[in-house]
């Protein structure tokens, strides 16, 4: 009891770090500078922690940048070679010169030391005196410093802080005077080293070394030290990092020439996306660029795919392939048959014998494990889709399992057989299904939909009503295809007259048991017996036609409708059909509410596929708007999303009965139960537009339901090997050797998240205690906080959000 309240106390220290609202979620503030020489705008952003700057030349805008260290660094190196030929050098690897000056040192005479007058670009340095020197007194005068000898010294150091007018790019200048110093014109000295360099990625890069000493003697260089991320070439001196690497890497270099001393220096080097990350155009369907950086495939596959598979194939086929190999490979993905073994092992476990029905019944639990492992070890975009169809079409299956006597399984499995199957498949065609999937007839009651008597039907259910029942055709219109009102005008798109015409519609319908002499197929020689079937008999349907929409603009119609027909009228006709399922499928994979033009092209492209959600999936997460900034922590994960993504992030086997079963009581305490809803309504999901608002998913952060979620997601974690998962002294191993900063470099590697300095500073104070330091030999204390990290990291707000 004790470490969990330390590791909730913890975590409530945190959020008042982390626990900020999302950028998409609420209206974003920056500030801004403007610098008169040279006229660049300094504005606040998110990119990996920089101040990106607008370089602005004559008034006009040239380019964008970021300014790290002493130098401007361009997003765009082909603008940046532009620029270069109309000899516009908005400063780009400008630097200070020198780490140190070198000086004859004349006892009891006043002695001058000359400053760079310009640094590598041609702007003006000015020079400031940090330090005072210990045995004398130094003062500016221009471009140089004069030293008034105070006591008697052979030697004498002091600091000089140079600045020109780029912001940033002041550096500290060591000046030693020496009265043993000799040089060939008494003052040699090496200038213009840098402390900080942007490599661009997966590119060799010359590293910006001055070729001689300020006396004009050929500096020779030699390796001190070798980068650990990339390759140092020398002769020339140029830096390669390693293949996809994205991050710091540092390195240390000596120069040496003559009548000069040996000089080290230590090169820090950032090396960053060659293009700018995530520079999609948030309204445009047109392909993004081909090649992908880690950040981007990493949010992709966590955003559309489950965060892809455990072994990083698609992570893999991401960055080595690009962009369309990866969609390629997702949507053509097939999982292997040992998955499917072990998920149907899974469910049958979880089944309960009937020797009366002489089979095993399937219940939730059953058909939630098998789902669970799936998501886990399966076909993450089918997984993700199917999750995305269910929250669409809601349905309680427990609500409905005791309604097929001895046929139980066979409603129950049937629709989420169908639920996966179709995930991926065609939309119209999984529509008109449910006209005959039990589960959904007896769910919406459209088995008592009829118009007409019938003496075989099941059980109590004989006696209907002749007048029909609405639920059906209420919600095929409101939540599965047309929805209530427009989502850009707030027009209606149907009446309640229209209502009971759209019963009349879709009637006829009524279930009754089938007997089978064999088993049924597909289930594993399980069931046998008599299985629930509904069909479709035109005596119990409404006869006559139906004049139908008059209140609607463009919709109104008068036809004698097949159940069938009506759905394709609603999908391929009705003015508010693809344009709905366009809308809400954009704002459940990409970003909620899209641009009206996004949506009608979407609609297009459902109509011409025949709402084939492949062909749908292809456009749109192929497009510059999958990749744009707005993308980022739009939604907020569900909770099955984010264990699953916990679990993956953090490679936790989950595969044990006893480690679904802690899942699924989980899920139910955060009150996402699936194949459970609650309602006809769903969970509302992020992305999800019944209710006729933009929804984020803001629910899911509602107090009572994030104190749920932290509560089970510390259970998960924190799961000892009896109930089925990896003990954490195990789960964290790899680890345990590793310093504090190496820790949290893994942790933000795996989450895909980049802390914040006051952030990491909190985190490693966590991890590193003055009171009790971090000891790799103390494998309990070690375990305890990196377990108490796994679960601050996982309720982190860019990690619940995607």
């Amino acid at each position: 009891m004790g470490s969990k309240s330390c590791l909730w106390g913890f975590a409530a220290l945190l959020c008042a770090q982390f626990c900020v609202v999302s950028p998409s979620l609420a209206q974003r503030k920056s500030s801004s500078i403007r610098i008169q020489n040279p006229a660049l705008l300094v504005a606040s952003d998110s990119y990996r922690g920089r101040k990106n700057i607008v370089c602005n030349y004559e008034r006009k805008r040239v380019g964008i940048g970021f300014v790290r260290g002493k130098k401007f660094f361009f997003f765009s190196p082909k603008l940046k070679k532009r620029l270069k030929k109309k000899g516009i050098t908005c400063p780009s690897n400008c630097m200070v010169p020198g780490e140190a000056i070198l000086g004859k040192l004349e006892r009891d005479q006043l002695t001058e030391v000359k400053l760079p007058a310009a640094d590598s670009c041609g702007l003006s340095t000015t020079g400031e005196v940090t330090s005072q020197p210990r045995f004398g007194r130094a003062v500016i005068d221009g471009q140089t410093v004069l030293y008034i000898p105070q006591q008697p010294s052979e030697r004498d150091e002091f600091t000089v802080l140079l600045k020109t007018a780029l912001p940033h790019s002041a550096q500290q200048v060591q000046v030693v005077l020496d009265s043993e110093y000799t040089a060939s014109d008494g003052s040699c000295t090496i200038l213009g080293i840098p402390d900080e360099i942007d490599i661009d990625e997966n590119e060799e890069t010359a590293l910006p070394l001055p070729a001689q000493d300020s006396c004009g003697n050929d500096l020779v260089y030699t390796r001190e030290r070798d980068p650990e991320h990339g390759t140092l070439s020398l002769s020339p001196t140029t830096y390669t990092p390693d293949m996809h690497f994205l991050g710091a890497d540092s390195l240390r270099v000596a120069a040496e020439a003559p009548n000069l001393e040996r000089h080290t220096f230590s090169l820090l080097l950032h090396v960053v996306p060659s293009q700018l990350e995530f520079a999609g155009d948030e309204a445009s369907l047109a392909p993004y660029r081909e090649r992908l950086t880690p950040r981007e495939v990493r949010h992709f596959l966590r955003k559309v795919a489950l965060r892809g598979d455990r072994a990083g194939e698609f992570e893999r086929i991401g960055l080595e392939e690009g962009r369309e190999a990866l969609v390629d490979a997702l949507l053509a993905y097939q999982v292997p048959s040992s998955v499917e073994q072990v998920a149907e092992s899974r469910a049958d476990a979880m089944g309960v014998w009937s020797a009366a029905c002489a089979y095993r019944y399937w219940y939730s639990d059953s058909s939630l494990n098998h789902w669970l492992y799936q998501m886990l070890y399966g076909n993450p975009l089918k997984e993700q889709a199917a999750l995305h169809l269910h929250d669409h079409f809601a349905i309680d299956l427990e609500a409905v399992k005791n309604l097929f006597g001895c046929a139980t399984n066979w409603g129950f499995r049937d629709h989420y057989d169908k639920l996966r199957d179709f995930a991926l498949g065609s939309f119209s065609g999984f529509t008109k299904l449910l006209l005959t999937d039990t589960a959904m007839s007896y769910w919406l009651d459209n088995r008592l939909n009829r118009y007409g008597a019938d003496q075989t039907d099941i059980g109590p259910y004989y006696t209907v009503s002749r007048n029909g029942n609405q639920n059906f055709a209420r919600e095929l219109m409101e939540l599965f295809t047309i929805n209530k009102f427009d989502p850009y005008t707030g027009e209606r798109t149907f009446t309640e007259a229209d209502i009971e015409l759209a019963t009349r519609s879709v009637s006829g319908y009524h279930s009754r048991f089938q007997t089978y002499e064999s088993n049924i197929p597909g289930y594993n020689g399980w069931y046998h017996g008599q299985g629930v079937v509904t069909r479709f008999e035109s005596a119990l349907a409404a006869p006559g036609s139906v004049s139908i929409f008059h209140d609607i603009p463009g919709a109104s119609t008068t036809r004698d409708f097949t159940p069938e027909s009506f759905i394709d009228y609603l999908l391929f006709e009705h003015p508010a059909g693809s344009r709905n399922i366009a809308y809400t499928w954009f704002s459940r994979y990409v970003y909620v509410h899209p641009p009206e033009e996004i949506t009608e092209e979407l609609s297009s492209v459902l109509r011409d596929t025949r709402y084939d959600m492949k062909a749908l999936l292809r456009v749109m997460l192929n497009s510059s708007s999958m990749f744009s900034q707005r993308t980022l922590g739009d939604e907020v994960d569900s909770p099955v999303e984010h264990l699953v993504n916990i679990l993956k992030s953090l490679n936790l086997p989950a595969s044990s009965l006893e480690a679904l079963a802690t899942l699924r009581f989980a899920l139910s305490e955060m009150n996402h139960s699936l194949l459970q809803a609650p309602n006809v309504f769903a969970w509302g999901m992020a992305g999800d537009n019944t209710l006729g608002v933009q929804n984020h998913g803001e629910p899911w952060l509602q107090n009572q339901a994030l104190l749920n979620r932290f509560r089970s997601v510390n259970q998960v974690i924190t799961q000892q090997a009896s109930e089925g998962f990896t003990p954490t002294t195990q789960m964290f191993s790899q680890w345990s050797s590793q310093t504090p900063d190496q820790v949290i470099q893994q942790f933000e590697e795996r989450f895909n998240l980049h802390l914040q300095d006051d952030e990491r500073s909190l985190v490693r104070n966590y991890l590193d205690r003055d009171n009790s330091p971090w000891d790799p030999s103390n494998r309990s204390l070690v375990d305890s906080r990196l377990a108490g990290l796994a679960f601050v990291f996982s309720t982190h707000l860019k990690v619940i959000t995607k």
